[in-house]
């Protein structure tokens, strides 16, 4: 056999090579015919809120508003006076922080006047701009362009195509939109079936569990498009659980020495800590408490 038929064999094999791997991994991330039992959702939710207590002094001191927003919604679907007694703690902590800001809608519930100039002149990335619009309905802001943009079903592929949170926090914004009646629902709910099918076939396709893994399923669940979250998605959530009841925004692949790790970043690959953090503890905590109270309807 010649060298360039040897080289074209090789080639060969490790092009089926990739396509077996590709399979599999594909059928890893999305195949199981069983939903968790709701025990193992109530222990993962019990655990994350001993987590936040046991983490209490450094957490209240991050100011992710959209973060305590979850946590305050979990708290009520719940029922749960201790998670609730938490997020109060924070809010009487920090009144004076959001009294006037564009997210005390977030954090304490209630919206005041916004100053948009301050919102638009602040950097914001857009998605930031477009949730504060999408809670406040807010007429100056609905005629700022990266806002009419993020109102089209198509923005994520034409401006972000490689961003994989775009399509999620492009669906928060119009669940937002829903809750507080700004537009028409039937058109609303439109836009968000619409992302809904894209963001499930991001879900099938990408197999990293990192912050926007949870981030998607967390959504879907939140939108009334919960049938389309697999079982697997829920289980490998559960699994990327921490022992110490928090999640993750990064996925360990292979250990490197005692505490390090190399595995996948929201964007990257990188050796790190497998740390639990509150932005994807919060979404864990909310995704949980959404699964419960469907398993209860």
């Amino acid at each position: 056999m010649g060298r360039t038929a040897l080289l074209q064999k090789k080639m060969m094999y490790l092009a089926l090579l990739g396509v077996v791997s590709l399979l599999l991994l594909l059928a890893y991330n999305n195949i199981s015919l069983r939903a968790p039992a709701p025990d193992h959702i109530e222990s993962s939710y019990q655990n994350a809120v001993k987590w936040l207590y046991e983490n209490k002094v450094e957490l209240h001191e991050k100011h992710n508003s959209m973060m305590w927003w979850m946590l305050l919604r979990a708290a009520q679907l719940k029922q749960d006076d201790r998670l609730l007694a938490y997020v109060r703690e924070y809010q009487n902590k920090n009144y004076s922080r959001y009294d006037n800001s564009a997210w005390r809608y977030l954090v304490l519930g209630e919206q005041r006047y916004v100053d948009v100039d301050a919102v638009l002149g602040a950097g914001l990335p857009p998605y930031m701009v477009y949730f504060v619009y999408s809670y406040t309905c807010n007429d100056d802001l609905a005629a700022v362009d990266t806002v009419l943009a993020q109102n089209n079903t198509n923005y994520c592929w034409e401006n972000q195509p490689l961003a994989p949170a775009c399509l999620t926090h492009q669906m928060m914004g119009l669940q937002f939109q829903k809750r507080i009646q700004c537009g028409e629902i039937e058109a609303l709910d439109e836009k968000v079936g619409v992302i809904a099918e894209k963001i499930q076939r991001q879900a099938f396709f990408d197999v990293r569990v990192v912050d926007v893994y949870l981030q998607r399923t967390l959504v879907l669940l939140q939108s009334g498009h919960g049938e389309k979250v697999r079982p697997r998605w829920i289980r490998r959530i559960l699994s990327a659980q921490t022992q110490s009841g928090g999640w993750s925004g990064f996925h360990p692949l292979l250990p490197v020495g005692r505490s390090l790790s190399i595995g996948f970043t929201g964007n990257a690959i990188a050796i790190r800590p497998t740390v639990p953090d509150l932005h994807a503890t919060a979404q864990g905590i909310l995704i949980m408490a959404l699964l419960s109270a469907t398993a209860a309807d």
